[in-house]
């Protein structure tokens, strides 16, 4: 009957939780909710992410063109990431991944 009555407590712990959850941030999910314009009633949740806290570094492609690199290294240092690397050669790459 213990086991019983505490997994009531935290069921109900989690529903008030999430009620409270839901009140605070109701604004923010409808505001983050997108309808398909291709299927009625079909809802994504799509919140606004923070890029610059998600990307650790930026590595380029070994073929990858100087022009290209400059107009990567230009976005982002204009964006606030960190500045891209160049891609170790293949058998480099190829001792990091057996590691």
């Amino acid at each position: 009957m213990r086991h019983a009555a505490f997994a009531s407590i935290a069921v109900l712990a989690f529903a008030l939780a999430v009620t409270a959850a839901a009140q605070l941030e109701d604004n923010y999910f409808c505001e983050n909710l997108f309808e398909s314009e291709t299927e009625p009633n079909f809802r994504i949740y799509a919140p606004i992410a923070n890029l610059e806290q998600l990307i650790d570094g930026v590595v380029l492609h070994p073929q990858a063109s100087v022009d290209f690199a400059v107009e990567v290294d230009h976005l982002c240092t204009k964006s606030g990431l960190p500045r891209p690397e160049a891609s170790p050669a293949p058998s480099t790459y190829r001792s990091m991944r057996r590691k």
